[in-house]
């Protein structure tokens, strides 16, 4: 885990949890370029009870890419093709529902929107290529030095979304994974989709910044990624800001009375 003073305000800062990079542990370089470039810290952690800690001080929550989310979770059995670690969705499913609870931004990136679509009681399908074929090539590889390549794909946005309104109506977008959404979980409300049908982006109904996206922003070193990320960066602004004012505003009145 990253060690930083928590006695500093973290309101700036995002907590995403670790994934296992280049034989060690911690996160692709592309998601902490991302986030420093629209002003904001990140801070990897690997626990569960660390990440509960410290989820209370931060500004908002990233759920990156990474392997696939265990079919326990929605119910179904598992494919051949799915790799699944139960320690990392012990760790994000439970800081998840710890950032909703407490309304915290959430960003969620290809596995994160995964996650997101099944905590809130969605479903994946495992495999596109054999369970769902398709001319759009949604599955990229990986370069012999261990770097993935990622497909290109357009992207169809609502434009009333905040996605939408965001990115416009429109886009191309890097692709790389082989999971997608399956039934879209209550509380979710589809806001992007692929020439093929899938769902590439996701919107919280009734609450504050959730937002998920099946694509990888933070490696379209474009426009694209800069306005999300600042997107996301302006949400975690926005409610620091009412949280600091609610504090105060309580310290005000205790000291009055």
């Amino acid at each position: 885990m990253t060690t930083i003073d928590v006695s500093r305000s973290l309101a700036r800062t995002v907590l995403i949890p670790a994934r296992c990079v280049g034989g060690g542990v911690g996160i692709q370089a592309t998601y902490l370029d991302a986030l420093r470039a629209c002003g904001l810290t990140a801070l990897v952690v690997t626990d569960a009870q660390t990440g509960r800690e410290l989820l209370g001080r931060v500004g908002g929550l990233l759920l990156p890419g990474g392997p696939d989310v265990d079919p326990e979770r929605y119910g179904a059995s598992r494919h051949p093709a799915t790799v699944s670690e139960p320690g990392l969705d012990e760790l994000e499913f439970g800081l998840l529902e710890q950032a909703l609870r407490d309304d915290r931004p959430v960003m969620a990136i290809c596995r994160g929107l995964q996650v997101l679509n099944v905590a809130l009681g969605g479903t994946l399908v495992q495999d596109l290529p054999s369970q769902r074929p398709s001319a759009t090539v949604h599955v990229g590889h990986m370069a012999p030095a261990g770097h993935p390549v990622d497909a290109w794909h357009p992207v169809r946005l609502d434009p009333c979304s905040r996605v939408g309104r965001v990115l416009g109506d429109e886009l191309d977008v890097t692709s790389y994974h082989h999971q997608a959404v399956a039934a879209l979980a209550p509380g979710l409300v589809a806001t992007g989709w692929s020439p093929d049908g899938l769902v590439e982006a996701v919107e919280a109904v009734d609450r504050g910044f959730v937002l998920g996206v099946q694509f990888h922003p933070e490696r379209m070193a474009d426009l694209g990624r800069e306005r999300l990320f600042t997107a996301f960066a302006d949400a975690i602004e926005t409610t620091s800001g009412a949280r600091a004012g609610a504090r105060a505003g309580a310290g005000a009145r205790a000291g009055a009375a």
